[in-house]
């Protein structure tokens, strides 16, 4: 060794060795000399840098602030000859530079502030320090010994010194920006809709967007917990490392990722979605976090039971050896809040006097019972596990997949000819389903859950009966789950919550039937399961009855005999046919003059807003006016009395009033059969028989009335005129200018206020279909006035009202019936007009 230091050491020597002799000279024992040795050990070779998250844990007392794990170092002092000349003095340990604080204790609760007593670094046991990191970098960390200024005790090594570092780790967070995602748009009604399908599975969501260090402590990481790998997952990169921090042999040191939950857990995988679990605690070697950051994705593993009661860590650790050592945590960390709806639900509730619009059996909700759109709207109810207030949830009504399908409509969409395609683009926006604020965006409305982890929020069903939706949510950090779309080979594979069974779209209406006490006619029969084709409920509400005296002063009347009302035409041989001939009993017979005096008797009832008075009739006359003059030819009275063709249906008395004659006069001749004028000679031949007498006068009412036996309801019965005196030879009579108060007959009518069904007994399903009919047309059909966007009905005309030409009046909307063949419902093209219309009115 050569330098100053090697002649120091020499002169030390020296300066011993004459002590040595001294003691010798002087008959003692000579002291050995006491080195004294500073040494410094530590656990880990780099401290974690505190990043001071916990300046953002401003409302939790200090107790539960979380700042990283200190390292510890041992420093103490080793003595070759303690007992014969102890070394007393203090010991200083220094930092340069000052990266690192150090403490006596590992909560970091008592600065080291003064030096080390020889106690504490000679007292047997290594005095132990912790360092927490306050700036990044590379350290040199020294324990220097005081100078004992005493020839025999030399300090050695002096002083120790080792080279630290204090390592920053960074855990980058994502999540979706709801303000990104609430921005985008795309337009749901494209034609045809795959189109709208294809651009919402093109419609790229932004990138995740990095948290704050005080996003990730005072707000955290929301998650909802995984299940068939629907939900989504947080974005997470672990920085690369600097390795300027890093001292030599760190390398096969460990970054750990961890979690630390007071409830809940939490899952790493490899991709965001799909991918390969990643047991906690995840490892990588610091020589590859040299080289790059790394990027995993964490997904909720299981609910929390309060917000932010799981934790993510970052920290680090390394291989066995040396010092006993515990892994570092908390060099950056996240808070997470998993969460787990619950359910789903419609929240209904049954207003007491009030229409039941729900039908939970059948999953069916009945739109009519409010006014339109007011009686689409539901509220869609989303309950948490745990009880976590202010949540976002977003609220969504999944179509389903046959929705404008057979399958849930009973007849597809018309999409054919250009005459009758409904182009879905084209369709109002407001007859379709609504959970949106703007149909164009993606993400649903929105609400935050109260104190019971529970949210609601109201949207709007479609007006198509038959449409089914599933009710779903998801929270905000699943924006992937806006683009749901069931039955979709790509946009069906991750689910949001949804109740497992969709509802469906119906209305429903009630019936109320008035009736005459004492006068049966007949029933509603299966009426009910036309409307069931098209999603509605026909149901029966009490029935009210007029008095039989009542009627009976009811002017026009109401009460005719049965043989001279009813009657039906037979194709077949074409004639007509009487329903009831030679029947005296009584029949209701009820027209545009007195519908009103029967339907007002249906009073509204507040638990049955769509409620439509009916009243089934033996038949529907209307009065009519005069019948056009006519003219009998000479009819001998023998063949009298005669039925005549008038031309006009015919009761007696009219509706309008008055008699049944309303002018005619006769004409009579008596016949003079051929004589010998009186007088003449033998063999006169007899004069010609001849016509004279004549004679004339008014008919009388009472020269006409109705044959009981009638099958035709234009003809009057005209007997001899009262005012002809018949000769004994014969007489001949004929009418002139003979003019009758008719009457029109009807099938059925809907009113303003009801509708008047006539009872045809020769064909039940006739009759079936005159109900189905009119309740068509209290319900607008056929669609003259359609919702935007809904094409002309292309076989709709007008004659008696408007009405259906499909197969040559096949349809129910028939002009008139019966007809041979007839669909008994709602054809192909009517069909869909029914379902898109507002039942909510009649």
């Amino acid at each position: 060794m050569n330098g100053p230091a090697a002649q120091n050491r020499a002169g030390n020597l020296r300066a011993a060795k004459a002590a040595s002799n001294e003691a010798n000279n002087s008959g003692e024992k000579p002291c050995p000399l006491n080195h004294v040795t500073p040494h410094i050990e530590f656990e880990h070779k780099v401290v974690l840098l505190d990043r001071k998250l916990y300046k953002h844990q401003t409302r939790e007392p200090k107790k539960r602030h979380i700042h990283p794990d200190p390292t510890y170092i041992l420093v103490w002092a080793t003595q070759s000859n303690k007992g014969e000349k102890p070394w007393e003095k203090k010991g200083k340990l220094t930092v340069s530079p000052a990266n690192v604080e150090v403490f006596l204790d590992e909560k970091c609760r008592k600065k080291l502030k003064k030096g080390l007593t020889h106690k504490q670094l000679t007292g047997g046991t290594k005095k132990k320090l912790w360092l927490r990191g306050v700036t990044a970098g590379k350290f040199k960390v020294k324990l220097t010994l005081e100078d004992p200024g005493d020839a025999k005790i030399k300090l050695k090594d002096n002083p120790a010194e080792q080279e630290m570092g204090v390592v920053e780790l960074e855990l980058l967070v994502h999540q979706h920006d709801p303000a990104a995602v609430a921005a985008l748009r795309v337009n749901p009604d494209e034609e045809p809709l795959s189109t709208y399908h294809t651009n919402l599975k093109n419609k790229a969501l932004p990138d995740q967007k990095k948290l704050s260090d005080k996003e990730k402590v005072k707000k955290g990481r929301l998650l909802h917990e995984q299940s068939g790998a629907h939900f989504g997952r947080a974005k997470l990169i672990i920085k690369k490392l600097d390795a300027s921090q890093w001292p030599e042999g760190t390398d096969t040191y460990e970054v750990v990722l961890g979690e630390k939950n007071d409830s809940g857990s939490l899952a790493i995988f490899d991709k965001e979605f799909d991918g390969t679990k990643k047991p906690f605690p995840l490892k990588y070697k610091v020589s590859d976090l040299k080289a790059a950051e790394k990027t995993v994705w964490l997904e909720g593993g299981s609910s929390t039971k309060r917000w932010r009661d799981a934790r993510l860590d970052l920290g680090l650790d390394r291989p066995a050896g040396g010092l006993p050592k515990k892994a570092k945590h908390n060099g950056d960390w996240l808070r997470c809040t998993v969460v787990k709806i619950k359910e789903v639900k419609l929240e209904y509730r049954q207003r007491r006097r009030r229409a039941n619009a729900w039908d939970a059996v059948n999953n069916r909700f009945f739109i009519n019972m409010k006014s339109d759109p007011n009686g689409r709207k539901i509220t869609l109810g989303v309950q948490l596990t745990e009880k976590l207030r202010g949540v976002v949830v977003h609220f969504m009504l999944v179509e389903h997949k046959d929705n404008r399908k057979a399958a849930n409509w009973g007849k597809d969409m018309p999409t054919g000819a250009p005459s009758n395609k409904w182009v879905w683009k084209d369709i109002a926006k407001a007859v379709k389903h609504n959970d949106k604020s703007n149909r164009q965006k993606i993400l649903h409305l929105s609400k935050k859950t109260n104190r019971k982890g529970y949210a609601k929020k109201e949207v709007t069903l479609s007006r198509f009966g038959g449409d089914k939706f599933y009710l779903a949510a998801y929270i905000e950090q699943d924006p992937h789950l806006a683009k749901y779309i069931d039955g979709h080979a790509d946009l069906g594979k991750r689910k949001p919550v949804m109740r497992a069974d969709p509802i469906q779209v119906w209305r429903k209406f009630w019936y109320k039937e008035v009736k005459v006490r004492g006068i049966t006619v007949r029933g509603f029969g299966n009426a009910a399961d036309t409307y069931s084709d098209v999603k509605g409920v026909m149901l029966a509400a009490r029935r009210v009855e007029m008095k039989r005296r009542t009627a009976n002063r009811l002017r026009p009347r109401v009460i005719y005999p049965k043989h001279m009302v009813s009657y039906y035409w037979d194709s077949a041989t074409n004639r007509y046919v009487n329903n009831y001939p030679n029947d005296n009993g009584d029949a209701l017979v009820v027209g545009d003059d007195n519908e009103s005096k029967f339907l007002k008797l249906a009073k509204s009832e507040k638990d049955k807003p769509v409620m439509v008075p009916m009243l089934n009739a033996h038949a529907l006359w209307i009065k009519g006016g005069n019948t056009a003059s006519k003219n009998i030819a000479w009819q001998e009275s023998t063949a009298f009395p005669i039925t005549v063709d008038v031309g006009k249906g015919i009761l007696d008395p009219p509706l309008a009033g008055g008699t049944l004659l309303k002018q005619g006069r006769w004409e009579a001749e008596d016949w003079t059969p051929p004589a010998v004028p009186p007088g003449s000679p033998p063999g006169t031949p007899p004069t010609p028989g001849s016509w004279g007498n004549r004679s004339s006068g008014n008919l009388a009412a009472r020269d006409l009335d109705l044959n009981p036996g009638r099958s035709d309801p234009e003809t009057v019965r005209i007997k001899v005129p009262a005012g002809v005196t018949v000769a004994v030879s014969k007489t001949r009579i004929r009418i002139r200018g003979l003019v009758v108060r008719h009457c029109q007959s009807f099938l059925g009518t809907s009113y303003a206020d009801g509708i008047v069904n006539a009872y045809t007994p020769n064909d039940e399903q006739d009759f079936i279909n005159t109900i189905n009919h009119e309740l068509g047309h209290s319900f607008k059909q056929v669609a003259e006035v359609r919702p935007a966007g809904i094409p002309v009905h292309k076989l709709q005309y007008d004659k008696d009202g408007s009405h259906c030409n499909f197969a040559g009046k096949k349809c129910l909307m028939y002009e008139s019936g019966p007809q041979p063949g007839s669909l008994n419902r709602y054809c192909s093209v009517c069909h869909p007009y029914v379902l898109v219309q507002d039942m909510s009115s009649v």
